[in-house]
């Protein structure tokens, strides 16, 4: 996997460790905002993209999250160029293929051939002063980690990330939030899943996600629904790890939240996550503010709830108040979303039971 490497918030050259507002400082203190985007195939050595980090460490690029080469099959880059600058977060943008000048025998790794597949969609976007802009990722990652490190882990292939996707206009109101066109998200996990699908050949293909905007949502299903008419053989599904705790209640007997952008349950998930990892500080609760008064806006969190009335915290970045607040988060709550979560999913792959999945 060629993953993200940081393990601090707001430091390196990956972008995707820093909140947005570090990114504002970022680009001040360093008077421009132009980023690099590296592309190489999941056939690759994963060890080529750490390299690549690491020399930047020295030459002071700034790095957006690698994209799968596959999922860019016969896709003009320079209308991904657009799409990345269309808010003028950054100044510029540069395509990087890693794969140029990497050895054969680093460049054509086989997949292993495994029953079940399991990758993310997710986007890159703010989530608040205390918590990176790759959350969304990391959320979902670590779902993926947990399949893979649980007894059905033989019988699992992971993918890369595909880490960028729809977001609404409020995220893109943010230094960083990437926003892809609907159209885009769908072509680009259609061209990754489908090279995948070819080569591996597997009974299922699970694709997780932590991004609720209904239609980055239906951008991932619209994807997956359009691969089974051609994969018959393969079962896919999207899954909302949120999803995945409707209806059922907590140890204390209260209900899983399952609401609140950057939130207590949001970031408290998160923080378990990364504890696994031992990349803990990503995560700095220290930064947390209580922000203006809540302003309304109407959000729908996945397209199996009507839309509900939201509170996002003024200029924070946190949809989050009352004990949802994500001052109140904590790696113990976290643990409990999380195990619940894995506990559920582990259960529709045996079984295949679709109202585990909310």
């Amino acid at each position: 996997m060629f993953e993200t490497c940081s393990d601090k918030l707001n430091e390196g050259v990956e972008l995707a460790a820093y909140s947005w507002d570090g990114l504002e400082s970022l680009f001040k203190r360093k008077g421009s905002s132009r980023v690099v985007v590296p592309i190489m195939s999941i056939h690759t050595n994963p060890k080529i993209y750490k390299d690549f980090v690491d020399c930047a460490e020295n030459d002071d690029e700034l790095i957006l999250p690698p994209l799968p080469k596959e999922a860019l099959l016969n896709y003009d880059l320079g209308d991904i160029r657009k799409q990345f600058l269309y808010d003028g977060h950054f100044d510029g943008l540069t395509f990087i293929d890693l794969d140029r000048d990497v050895e054969a025998k680093d460049k054509h790794i086989a997949l292993e051939k495994k029953p079940v597949v399991i990758g993310n969609n997710d986007p890159f976007e703010e989530h608040g002063y205390h918590l990176p802009m790759d959350s969304d990722n990391i959320r979902a990652r670590g779902l993926v980690y947990a399949l893979k490190d649980s007894e059905l882990g033989e019988d699992i292939l992971t993918i890369p990330s595909l880490s960028y996707a729809f977001t609404g206009p409020y995220e893109r109101g943010f230094c960083g939030t990437i926003k892809l066109e609907f159209e885009t998200q769908k072509k680009l996990l259609m061209n990754y899943l489908r090279d995948v699908v070819e080569e591996v050949k597997p009974d299922k293909v699970i694709v997780i996600t932590s991004h609720a905007h209904p239609n980055h949502l239906g951008a991932v299903q619209d994807a997956i629904d359009t691969l089974r008419e051609t994969y018959r053989n393969t079962e896919f599904t999207k899954i909302f790890d949120f999803s995945l705790l409707s209806g059922l209640k907590m140890k204390n007997g209260e209900p899983f939240i399952i609401r609140g952008h950057a939130s207590r349950n949001e970031t408290s998930s998160i923080m378990a996550y990364l504890k696994t990892q031992g990349r803990e500080k990503l995560c700095d609760l220290s930064r947390i503010v209580d922000g203006d008064e809540p302003n309304k806006v109407y959000r729908a969190r996945n397209k199996a709830m009507s839309p509900m009335d939201y509170n996002r915290m003024g200029k924070t970045g946190v949809n989050g108040f009352g004990d949802n607040h994500p001052k109140y988060s904590s790696v113990e709550y976290g643990e409990e979303y999380n195990k619940t979560m894995l506990e559920r999913a582990k259960r529709y792959i045996l079984t295949g039971d679709e109202t585990l999945l909310g």
